[in-house]
């Protein structure tokens, strides 16, 4: 990934101790570059850092401005972060310019900059006021600014905390993995069994990262032996080619015997595939189920007695039929699963940073590449991994 981090360079005491050893640490596992619009002593320790530092600066703003917009359009950086009024301002035009993603540090209240000087306040402060409003992305130094923030009317989704000189020597405690799960409301065990269809996509591949960080044990369902290696590699315990099975779809005509004995037959030899790979006979307390009428009958004829399935889609069609025997008698749940709470999404997000989970990208699509991305999946020929489509 690369990165620009941009600042105003007259950045001083915390700001400037949070802006460098942000950027120190950073450099290691990304492309970093700092971009200081001023020259002088904030660049020079940048540089002294060890950071790799471009000054832009000509006593004149926007020709400053204009050649940032330039060395982003020829760098092509994933993410631009700004730090101060002037960076903040100059991160709106490379967002509008250039389409990247813009995050923004806040480290005051940017209400009360320049309270010594109308002529600043009125205008820097103002178009900075205005330009804050436009970015994507917020980190605050404190959870004060964080909240003064969201009750001027920003997005709390968009809003996140990180304290001024963070220490990253400092150790971080110890992941307590069941009082998370707990607080979570969730219902685990260590050991459980999560059954996952199609693995190496978008969903089953940050799925089997989540099982296997929670000290669950995935399998997963996939349609080569390809993709079934491209799951074992990020968590998965094993694998199920589901085209050696040929039960998919509704269990038949309840009246005909015979076929609901055929069916049984090969259902029950893929919930043996299932124990095979766990190593004994431990059906999953949890499936994780996209594809909808092919396989829901199946999904819960092998989920284990009051376990759960969760569907989150229906790509094979949402018209399914099922035996209801297997739901009831088992004392089963089947559980939609299409949003969460903002709650959720923070306890995610935590989760995710905490087990350095990183959802794997097969292909990333220009636009105008849309159908074709379409035509692959629909062919069961899409990329391993998540396919993105890049709109601007």
């Amino acid at each position: 990934m690369k990165i620009f981090h941009v600042a105003g360079g007259g950045d001083r005491g915390g700001a400037k101790t949070h802006i460098l050893a942000l950027c120190s640490q950073l450099k290691e596992r990304y492309d970093l570059t700092l971009v200081s619009l001023r020259s002088g002593d904030f660049s020079d320790s940048a540089q002294a850092a060890g950071i790799r530092t471009r000054t832009l600066f000509s006593w004149f703003v926007p020709y400053d401005y204009f050649r940032l917009i330039r060395l982003v359009r020829a760098e092509k950086p994933d993410i631009v972060h700004c730090h101060g009024a002037k960076a903040n301002i100059a991160g709106l035009l490379v967002k509008l310019f250039c389409g990247v993603t813009v995050i923004t540090t806040v480290h005051s209240d940017y209400q009360l900059d320049y309270m010594n000087s109308a002529a600043k306040r009125y205008t820097i402060g103002a178009m900075n006021g205005r330009a804050l409003r436009h970015l994507d992305y917020y980190v605050t130094v404190s959870e004060l600014f964080k909240n003064m923030l969201i009750s001027r009317g920003f997005d709390p989704h968009k809003c996140m905390s990180i304290y001024n000189g963070l220490d990253f020597e400092e150790k971080a405690s110890p992941f307590d993995r069941n009082a998370w799960l707990k607080a979570s409301d969730i219902d685990y065990e260590e050991g459980d069994v999560v059954l996952v269809y199609g693995g190496s996509g978008g969903v089953g591949s940050i799925a089997i990262q989540l099982a296997a960080a929670v000290g669950a044990i995935p399998v997963a369902v996939v349609s080569s032996e390809e993709r079934g290696e491209f799951c074992k590699s990020i968590g998965a315990r094993g694998y199920i080619n589901r085209n050696d099975f040929h039960h998919w779809g509704s269990d038949c005509d309840y009246l005909d015997a015979d076929k609901q004995k055929e069916w049984l037959y090969s259902a029950m030899k893929f919930k043996k595939a299932i124990w095979k790979i766990v190593g004994e006979k431990k059906s999953p307390a949890i499936v994780i189920e996209h594809p909808g009428a092919d396989t829901m009958p199946t999904s819960i004829f092998v989920c284990d007695n009051n376990g759960m399935v969760v569907i989150c889609g229906a790509t094979s069609s949402y018209w399914a039929s099922l035996d209801l025997r297997f739901l009831w008698l088992g004392q089963k749940r089947l559980q939609g699963s299409h949003s969460a709470t903002p709650a959720d999404y923070d306890a995610f997000v935590d989760f995710i940073v905490k087990h350095e989970i990183r959802q794997p990208v097969g292909k990333v699509f220009s636009w105008s590449e849309l159908p074709l991305a379409h035509k692959l999946l629909h062919e069961d020929k899409g990329a391993m991994g998540r396919m993105v489509i890049k709109i601007v």
